[in-house]
């Protein structure tokens, strides 16, 4: 079974907003939020069924930024 990657434009507004509050945080942690972010996506591609249902799609956090 072949699996897709989508990010809806909603996410992409998300991940834009988070980049900007991280990159206003520190210089240089926008890119290495982004950076976590390309690298889990790729990991979630290769290893789907790893991740839990939530509804009709898979869903996961970021191992380094995530809200304790």
């Amino acid at each position: 079974m072949t699996y897709e990657f989508l990010l809806v434009p909603k996410a992409e507004i998300e991940f834009l907003e988070a980049w900007i509050w991280y990159e206003d945080k520190q210089t240089g942690l926008g890119d290495r939020f982004a950076k976590e972010v390309h690298r889990k996506i790729n990991f979630v591609v290769r290893n789907p069924l790893h991740y839990p249902l939530k509804g009709k799609y898979r869903e996961t956090g970021i191992d380094v930024f995530h809200i304790s």
